[in-house]
């Protein structure tokens, strides 16, 4: 390929990764600055604690003592003598008509920057993945309530609140750091005895909002344990909303059902189902119709 062809690749090359250019260059000439003054640190004095870098592109080299004033001076100017060491060198490979070797050198360059930004990109994806602390969820059905057909927001009835306290007894200790209920007196009388006990407030969310729900444990209570009492049509929702599988709406006569959902740091959750408290009296099945008699024949 000719040297022409060559630059205007290497400079079409240098305008699509720009941006990425710019920020894993800019580590390099970083690395370049602060190596300068530890070079210098360790020829005079040989005794360095350490160099750091951070992920916005800063570093700084920490020495074991001060050193005199004028050897300061000398590794300052060093840090910022190490980065023109590459430009140098290209200069001096160009004044000796090596300019093949340069674009040559750029190209190999340009590509090692892209693999370095895929590099990072996957690093930086898996510890942020790995940094997600877990997040625990315990979803639950209000308790039994008032059979009222004229009372739109019934109060929990006495088997009700027996699964209330039953509650108490088993996460009274368990490490809840929030609870949360809809807008109906069932949900929050179902959990008022817990919330009691541990001197939690409830956390009113429209039992119609679930993704309000979500976004406030995932940006208020990331890592810690949350109990949430839903409806028989909301519970199913909420844990397939957080990851877990589909399950099918709670039947009506049903209170005992519990969900324990865990949220582990890639995003993937796992769903214990259980009973607890008194367990809800299984419908009977319908008779089947009696089939019709035979004709007479």
């Amino acid at each position: 390929m000719a040297p022409s062809k060559l630059a205007w690749s290497a400079a079409l090359l240098s305008w699509v990764i720009a941006v990425p250019l710019w920020f894993v260059g800019k580590f390099f000439l970083v690395i370049a600055h602060e190596g300068g003054h530890a070079l210098l640190f360790k020829l005079f004095f040989r005794r360095l604690t350490s160099v750091r870098f951070d992920r916005y592109g800063g570093g700084v080299t920490t020495p074991t003592a001060k050193a005199p004033w004028l050897f300061d001076i000398l590794i300052t100017m060093a840090g910022y003598l190490g980065p023109s060491m590459f430009g140098l060198f290209g200069a001096w490979l160009l004044v000796r008509g090596q300019t093949t070797m340069v674009l040559w050198a750029s190209m190999a360059f340009l590509v090692l920057m892209l693999f370095a930004v895929l590099g990072a990109v996957v690093v930086l994806g898996v510890i942020s993945a790995f940094s997600r602390p877990v997040t625990t969820l315990i979803v639950i059905r209000h308790a039994e309530k008032v059979i009222d057909p004229n009372n739109a927001d019934p109060d929990l009835s006495p088997a009700g609140q027996a699964r209330a306290q039953e509650l108490v007894r088993m996460f009274g200790d368990a490490g809840i750091k929030a609870i949360y209920a809809t807008q109906w007196k069932r949900t929050q009388q179902t959990v008022k005895p817990l919330a009691d006990r541990l001197g939690l407030p409830i956390n009113q969310v429209n039992s119609k909002n679930t993704a309000e729900l979500l976004n406030q444990i995932r940006s208020q209570h990331a890592g810690e344990m949350v109990f949430i009492a839903g409806h028989n049509s909301t519970v199913p929702e909420i844990v397939a909303a957080l990851g877990g599988p589909t399950f099918p709406t709670i039947p009506e006569s049903e209170y005992d059902h519990l969900y324990i959902v865990t949220v582990y740091r890639t995003g993937k959750a796992k769903v214990v189902k259980m009973k607890y408290g008194s367990l809800s009296p299984v419908p009977a099945p319908s008779p089947s119709p009696s089939p019709a008699p035979s004709p007479t024949r």
